[in-house]
């Protein structure tokens, strides 16, 4: 069951991200998630080394690693925060989005109560993720508008 939970932890924003990709389909607004995941992680790569705010407790494996180190903000909350704000206008059924959000929410509490972020970090990593989600999606909807 450790194991399971585990795996849930570390990879459910990637599950998220393929299940909306599938829903979403082959249009316009796929490109634009792709794109606008990409842009995401990049910017949490970006942001963490500038605020350089420490986890909670730093795991052996990231000794070495100064961009894993800092926790501020959640990569794993930001990446979630992303999805959930670009699919939260897109007409999908609300119990993909419920089931989304559980795993989410689900997903942050795990990496709060094994101290790999605290609640200020998962926290600014979901806002400023959904904040850039719905931003990509009102990108591709003003671009579409426009032709």
């Amino acid at each position: 069951m450790k194991e399971i939970i585990l795996i849930i932890e570390e990879h459910s924003p990637i599950v998220i991200a393929v299940i909306i990709c599938t829903l979403i389909g082959f249009t316009p607004y796929l490109v634009t998630f792709i794109l606008g995941g990409i842009f995401t992680i990049q910017l949490n790569r970006i942001i963490k080394p500038i605020l350089k705010y420490p986890r909670p407790i730093i795991p052996t494996e990231y000794e070495n690693d100064k961009i894993e180190e800092y926790g501020m903000p959640s990569g794993h909350a930001q990446t979630i925060g992303f999805s959930l704000g670009f699919i939260y206008f897109m007409k999908i059924s609300p119990y993909f989005f419920i089931f989304f959000n559980f795993i989410g929410i689900f997903t942050m509490y795990l990496r709060y109560k094994s101290k790999k972020h605290s609640i200020a970090q998962l926290f600014v990593g979901y806002i400023l993720g959904i904040i850039t989600g719905i931003f990509f999606y009102c990108i591709t909807k003003m671009y579409l508008s426009s032709r």
